[in-house]
C-alpha cells in the first residue's frame, strides 16, 4: 500500500490557526507529524548514504560534527520530494500570503549522541538569529524532524517572545555576538516532536539547539519558502539545481556538485525552483 495515499492536499484551518497563534505569541509554531513517514524515511536514508551510516554506532562519528549537525547535503531526490510536497507549500502560502514562492535549497542535519570522551566534538548550536538583527525583518525559517526528537536528543530551542522585544534588547545588550549569558534557563523552550513534525519560527527569534545526550542520533532537515525574486536570482537558482551544488550563501567560495543523478520535479516543484513561472 502506498503510504502517501489519502494524504490531504491542504492544511486544515485548525492547524493553520494554531500555527499562526504560536508564531504571533512565541515566534514559533509546530505541526506534529505533518510530513508523511515515507518521505521522512527516504530523507533519512539519503543522510545515512551521505555519511556512510551503518548499524554500527561507530559509523556515527566518521565525520567531524558541525553546529546543529548541519551537513553539506542539499539535493538528494528525497529532499526535493519533501520540498515539493504540496501540503508544505500550502503552509507557507498561507503564512506568507502569496502563492508565488520559491523553496530554499537548505541542508540536512545529523546529530550523533555526544561522547564525553570527546568533549570538543559538540553538535549543539548556540543561540543566534536567522537574519541581521540590526535590520530586523519578518521572515520564516523551518525544520522537519525526520525521526521523533525527544527532550534529550538535541532538540530545537528558542527564547519565546523575545523577537517582540528585539529593539529594546538590542539597545541594552547589543547583538554581536548574541549575549547568551543574559538568558535564564527558565526562559529557554526546547521543542520536541514526533516524526514528520514541522517547526516554523520567526527569523527574528533567537534560536539554537541543545546537545544530543540521548543514545540515538537526531535526524532533521532545514527548509523554508520565500516570495519569488528577480530574474538574476532565478537563473542562479536553476544553475545551482542543475549543477546540484549548494546555494551561493552556503558555498564558502567552493562549488562542489553532489551527483545524485537526474532529479525529478513535479509541476509544483518546477515552480518552487523557479524554472517554471507561476
Amino acid at each position: 500500500m502506498n503510504s502517501l495515499a489519502g494524504q490531504k492536499s491542504r492544511i486544515s484551518e485548525g492547524e493553520l490557526a494554531s500555527l499562526r497563534a504560536g508564531l504571533e505569541h512565541d515566534g514559533v509554531g509546530v505541526l506534529p507529524g505533518f510530513i508523511p513517514a515515507a518521505l521522512c524515511d527516504a530523507a533519512r536514508g539519503a543522510i545515512d548514504d551521505h555519511l556512510g551510516i551503518t548499524t554500527d554506532p561507530a559509523s556515527w562519528y566518521r565525520h567531524k560534527p558541525a553546529p546543529d549537525g548541519l551537513l553539506p547535503l542539499h539535493h538528494p531526490q528525497a529532499f526535493w520530494d519533501i520540498r515539493q510536497h504540496r501540503p508544505l507549500y500550502e503552509v507557507f502560502r498561507a503564512l506568507i500570503a502569496t502563492p508565488f514562492l520559491w523553496v530554499s535549497m537548505d541542508r540536512g542535519s545529523f546529530k550523533a549522541p555526544f561522547r564525553h570522551s570527546h568533549p570538543r566534538e559538540r553538535n549543539d548550536a548556540p543561540f543566534h538569529w536567522e537574519m541581521d538583527p540590526r535590520r530586523p525583518e519578518r521572515r520564516l525559517q523551518a525544520m522537519i524532524y525526520l525521526e521523533t526528537c525527544r527532550a534529550d536528543q538535541g532538540p530545537f530551542r528558542c527564547v519565546p517572545g523575545l523577537f517582540r522585544q528585539l529593539e529594546a534588547w538590542r539597545a541594552v545588550y547589543g547583538v554581536e555576538p548574541f549575549p547568551a549569558d543574559r538568558i535564564r534557563a527558565e526562559q529557554i523552550l526546547d521543542i520536541t516532536g514526533t516524526k514528520g513534525s514541522l517547526l516554523v519560527w520567526d527569523a527574528r527569534l533567537p534560536a539554537g539547539s541543545a546537545l544530543n545526550r540521548s543514545p540515538v542520533p537526531r535526524y532533521s532537515m532545514m527548509v523554508t519558502m520565500l516570495p519569488e525574486g528577480d530574474e538574476e536570482r532565478r537563473a542562479q537558482r536553476i544553475d545551482d539545481f542543475e549543477a546540484q551544488r549548494a546555494p551561493a550563501w552556503l558555498r564558502d567560495g567552493k562549488s562542489v556538485s553532489e551527483n545524485h543523478g537526474p532529479l525529478k520535479l513535479t509541476e509544483l516543484g518546477e515552480q518552487l525552483l523557479g524554472r517554471k513561472p507561476w
